[in-house]
């Protein structure tokens, strides 16, 4: 899991300090909030150069408890195939919720998207997307599944749940928050000024 590259180590300082502070910040006693308000959150977006999205998908992963990963095996027989078709508009966009594919020890829950805006040869979807699942009992694990991405203004996309959802859904909320990934460096987009000629 590790690199075989040396280990920079100003950034080993830096990372053991992060770990220290995350480490803390878990251990705190549960009191008061742990999410920030808007208004600070754009504070530091300011602040930092970061997007809000990227704050409150760091935050939101220090607030998760810790857990050991395990390797599920999404496998097994289908037990039933629950129709859900529920359907919420924001702003441009369209979401179906179609269906869920009901297993013994898991759910795939699919959706659909729609872009109603004006679109040309140009625009493509790329959702980022996760699903978060509040209310009920049972601590739920959500995966991304397939899809997400579609070169045209229709995407589809899957998300695997443990344990498995209850074919009834009344009482739980069903919640779709945007995420990027924290520290993946923001794309640069270099446009060659003249043509090169590849062949020498």
């Amino acid at each position: 899991m590790g690199s075989s590259e040396p280990y920079n180590e100003e950034i080993r300082e830096i990372d053991e300090q992060i770990l220290a502070l995350v480490h803390q910040r878990r251990s705190m006693p549960p009191k008061g909030s742990f999410m920030p308000s808007e208004e600070q959150v754009r504070i530091w977006a300011e602040k930092w150069n970061l997007s809000e999205i990227k704050i409150y998908e760091l935050v939101r992963a220090m607030n998760r408890p810790p857990q050991r990963r395990t390797y599920s095996n999404f496998s097994g027989e289908l037990r039933t195939v629950v129709p859900l078709m529920k359907q919420t508009d924001n702003g441009n966009f369209r979401f179906h919720m179609t269906h869920m594919m009901q297993y013994a020890n898991w759910s795939e829950l699919h959706l659909k998207v729609n872009y109603e805006g004006e679109l040309d040869d140009n625009v493509s979807l790329n959702l980022n997307l996760n699903l978060d699942i509040a209310g009920g009992e049972a601590e739920y694990t959500v995966r991304r599944g397939s899809g997400g991405q579609s070169p045209s203004g229709e995407a589809a996309m899957t998300f695997l749940i443990e344990p498995p959802l209850p074919d009834e859904l009344a009482g739980l909320d069903l919640l779709l928050v945007p995420f990027e990934p924290v520290f993946q460096r923001p794309v640069e987009l270099q446009v060659l000024q003249e043509p090169i000629k590849l062949n020498g």
